[in-house]
């Protein structure tokens, strides 16, 4: 991960402190998901008061209950040499299957290879054993080479026109809301304090902290030493409301959806070829059904208003009938249509500005900061915000943002590590 500095004589700090009767945090977490809540239980684990602040009524409500619920490596990551992401996320896909037992479940992925195929099968194989090696040859990385009569016979719900080979390996599944949800849970367990339906309006310097005002209210709701921008899609307009006015990072939003279909649930994650443009798609279990995602759609506008569109249902429903045997799956000698879809949902990703495909960019997680240094009296309040970021490495983001905050918050004896904190 990389972070950007901002200067911290950008502003001219205010001598005055906040108001003694406001309530005073080290670090208050702006945004539920994922990574907020990820960062909320770092902090509080470490003996900081710690404020999370979210929009919305309930936790994990945009992105973070809108994903491929998956916890991986980034198989397909590899391709653009992203070795040290993959092997962080392969060694996190790890604490979690131990930390959250009931909530990250290890499952069988196959890879059918067609004559149509980008990529053969000795290259996916390549990809496996390089899989395994980052892993640290733990068991769980464990895969297999299945001949297609062989994968015929284990799986006939898989098309089987033209397959070459099956590439078996196993990876791991969440409820990403249950999970995001576990976190702050946890985080409350350690004294954090959540406050929902919260719009934050603005967060103006007081000497060494930022006094934090609500959406329609005129008297500041707390005041922090810390402020933290974990709010996703929103990340760029909550920067704008911070006084100190911090360096943003050009984004580009970018939207995936997903469909769930009325058919029994696959016999394991599929990872397909879309035919229209041979992007990587999931047909995957979920609750008894069928899901398959995601698209790569860039969206402007408020994050908010992101829906699925015609346009990319069909591109699923399409992938999903060039995948799948129907007739073993539905019974049916007919095409899956929009008749079957009981569910859809969108959610968006942040990516750094960049020509060229979204499907080829980083999938790093950039952070900008400022004022956040050794503490003084006449230093600015510490500011953070977090560009990107995956679900399954969320709990090293917060690890390794708690590690930049000690410069200005220091130590606490009795702070816990994230790594041993059951879920």
């Amino acid at each position: 991960m990389s972070a950007v500095n901002t200067p911290d004589e950008s502003h001219s700090a205010v001598a005055s402190s906040a108001p003694d009767a406001l309530p005073y945090f080290d670090v208050a977490v702006v945004g539920a998901g994922i990574h907020g809540a990820g960062v909320a239980q770092a902090c509080a684990a470490a003996g900081w008061r710690t404020l999370l602040l979210e929009q919305y009524g309930e936790a994990a409500l945009g992105t973070s209950s809108k994903s491929s619920k998956l916890i991986h490596g980034g198989l397909r990551y590899l391709e653009n040499f992203e070795f040290s992401l993959v092997r962080e996320c392969l060694l996190e896909r790890e604490l979690l299957l131990q930390n959250a037992a009931d909530l990250v479940k290890l499952k069988t992925f196959l890879i059918p290879v067609y004559r149509s195929s980008k990529r053969s099968a000795f290259v996916i194989y390549c990809g496996l054993l390089l899989y395994k090696i980052l892993t640290g040859w733990r068991a769980s990385a464990i895969f297999k080479w299945r001949s297609a009569s062989a994968a015929k016979q284990l799986y006939p719900q898989i098309e089987a026109s033209n397959l070459v080979a099956l590439l078996e390996y196993r990876d791991a599944q969440t409820d990403d809301r249950k999970l995001t949800e576990a976190v702050l849970r946890s985080a409350e367990t350690f004294g954090a304090e959540v406050k929902f339906d919260f719009n934050l309006a603005r967060a103006e310097v007081s000497g060494n902290q930022y006094l934090l005002y609500r959406e329609g209210e005129d008297e500041p709701y707390a005041s922090c030493r810390c402020l933290i921008n974990a709010a996703g899609p929103w990340v760029n307009r909550v920067a704008e409301k911070v006084e100190t006015k911090p360096a943003q990072i050009a984004v580009e939003t970018v939207q995936g959806t997903h469909i769930i279909l009325d058919l029994p649930a696959p016999p394991a994650c599929i990872y397909c070829e879309a035919p229209q443009d041979g992007r990587p798609v999931f047909v995957l279990p979920w609750y008894g059904q069928t899901m398959v995602g995601t698209t790569e759609k860039l969206f402007s506008g408020d994050p908010a208003d992101v829906a699925p569109s015609e346009e990319e249902e069909k591109y699923l429903l399409e992938v999903y009938n060039h995948c799948m045997n129907t007739a073993v799956v539905a019974n049916a000698s007919e095409e899956i249509n929009e008749s079957h879809i009981v569910e859809r949902f969108a959610g968006l990703r942040v990516l750094p500005m960049a020509a060229g495909s979204a499907n080829k960019r980083s999938r790093d997680t950039l952070f900008v900061e400022c004022g956040l240094k050794a503490s003084s009296a006449n230093e600015m309040p510490g500011y953070l915000a977090i560009y990107g970021g995956k679900l399954t490495a969320y709990r090293k983001t917060a690890e390794k943002i708690q590690q930049r905050l000690r410069a200005v918050l220091g130590d606490n004896a009795g702070a816990v590590s994230t790594r041993d904190i059951r879920l």
